[in-house]
Parts: structure tokens; C-alpha cells; sequence
């Protein structure tokens, strides 16, 4: 029984460590001349192939990301396209 208890324990230490481990990239997309927010606009991590859409305030949300550096695209109709890097 003691060592099931240990085992378990051990086991949510991980899981506590591996839920900090992950990150997230979020924003706010906005016309730059006018301040109009931008929704639908695709966000990309082509590297990760994830991807998601501004909603109708122009935020995005990617979870679940590990530490690192990734290339991020913004992609709008009828405006230019934007390519980052970001920490």
C-alpha cells in the first residue's frame, strides 16, 4: 500500500511538472490605421501545422506549446501577410 501511495504521488509530481512545461501564444489583431479589430484572421505555426482563426474581438489563443522558438504567420484577405519569429 505505501509504495502504490508513492507511485501515485510520483505520478502527479509529473503531471504537475509537465502542465507547467507547456506554454501558450495568444494576441490581439488589429487594423493599424484605423484600430478596427480583425476577426478571421488565420494564425499559423507552420512548423507545428497548427493553426487558428481571430474571433470576432480579433484575439487568438494556441495552447499547448513546449518552450521554444516558432515561426508565426498572420494571414488576412486584403491585407499583407505578416512572418515572425517569436520566443
Amino acid at each position: 500500500m505505501k509504495n502504490t501511495k508513492l507511485i501515485l504521488g510520483l505520478i502527479l509530481l509529473l503531471l504537475a511538472h509537465f502542465s507547467f512545461a507547456q506554454i501558450k501564444i495568444s494576441g490581439h489583431i488589429k487594423d493599424e490605421l484605423n484600430g478596427e479589430d480583425l476577426a478571421g484572421v488565420q494564425v499559423y505555426l507552420p512548423d507545428l501545422k497548427k493553426s487558428v482563426v481571430t474571433d470576432e474581438s480579433g484575439n487568438y489563443l494556441i495552447e499547448n506549446l513546449k518552450k521554444g522558438t516558432y515561426l508565426l504567420e498572420i494571414k488576412a484577405t486584403a491585407y499583407k501577410s505578416v512572418v515572425r519569429n517569436i520566443e
